[in-house]
């Protein structure tokens, strides 16, 4: 038998420690609050203390360490193509900006800003014709 003893904040935090090391067949075998060590005993908090044991033969191995560091080297895999995924995500809305940004901020041909010698031309030719800039026959 395993006896293994482990310290938590509170209890739900002590028996998923409990849970993650020694497995689903633990037994609890006491719990107990516990003062946390402070400045000469004062100022220290609370934690739960759990003392658990599983019946394990002797070529036993937890299933969960066999498995921790795959499970972890799994985790870590799945956050970088969390984050690569989340970094491409910016990366097209922040070009989609820049393009809506772009076609909004685009020069808008201003009828004003046209060259007005072209129509100088045909002012003269009117003139020429006898009408006046009123567009009255002289």
């Amino acid at each position: 038998m395993k006896v293994k003893r482990y310290i938590g904040n509170d209890l739900s935090e002590a028996m998923i420690r409990v849970k993650n090391e020694l497995g689903r067949d633990a037994v609890i075998l006491h719990t107990r609050k516990i003062k946390k060590k402070g400045l000469m005993g004062w100022f220290g908090g609370k934690l739960v203390e759990v003392v658990a044991a599983i019946d394990e033969p002797d070529n036993f191995t937890p299933v969960v360490k066999k498995n921790q560091e795959k499970d972890m080297q799994d985790a870590l895999e799945a956050i970088r193509q969390i984050s690569q995924q989340s970094q491409q995500q910016t990366q097209q809305q922040a070009q989609q900006q820049a393009q809506q940004t772009a076609e909004v901020n685009e020069p808008v041909e201003d009828v004003n800003t046209q060259p007005k010698d072209h129509l100088s031309g045909e002012v003269d030719e009117l003139k020429k014709n006898g009408v006046s800039n009123h567009g009255e026959a002289r």
